[in-house]
């Protein structure tokens, strides 16, 4: 498997849990986003050390800047297909950010090993969002 992003139909199993904040630019569904500085969502990065924190996972695309984005935080489970059961989830860099791979995917390249869930099932993953600041 390579990086990849979630599929656009996750759905977290408790929607009171579910969270929302302005982006700092356009957002992508089932992409794994931080907050930065100004508290604003944007995409994580697993090769930038400021850019590898797990705020959640995107539920909604947001367009642009400035919009709402709708995500589940850290703690989080969502439904979501094509997960391998018991495997660590990590965070993708560069031309894959915001997505998600296993741990051979981020061994390539100068990735952070960011792990942002761990699969339950096949159809469910557990939002952790660990980052550990060891360059891979």
């Amino acid at each position: 498997m390579a990086f990849a992003a979630l599929p656009t139909t996750l759905v977290p199993e408790d929607t009171t849990a579910v969270k929302s904040a302005l982006t700092a630019e356009a957002v992508t569904a089932g992409f794994v986003i931080r907050k930065n500085a100004a508290g604003t969502l944007a995409i994580a990065d697993s090769e930038v050390a400021a850019e590898d924190d797990v705020e959640g996972i995107a539920l909604v695309s947001a367009l642009a800047a400035g919009q709402p984005l709708t995500y589940a935080p850290i703690g989080s489970v969502v439904t979501v297909s094509g997960l391998t059961p018991g495997q660590t989830y990590y965070l993708g860099g560069s031309a894959d950010q915001g997505e998600v791979g296993l741990f051979a995917d981020a061994t390539t390249g100068t990735h952070f090993a960011t792990v942002v869930g761990v699969a339950l099932s096949a159809t469910r993953l557990q939002i952790v969002g660990i980052k550990t600041d060891v360059q891979l």
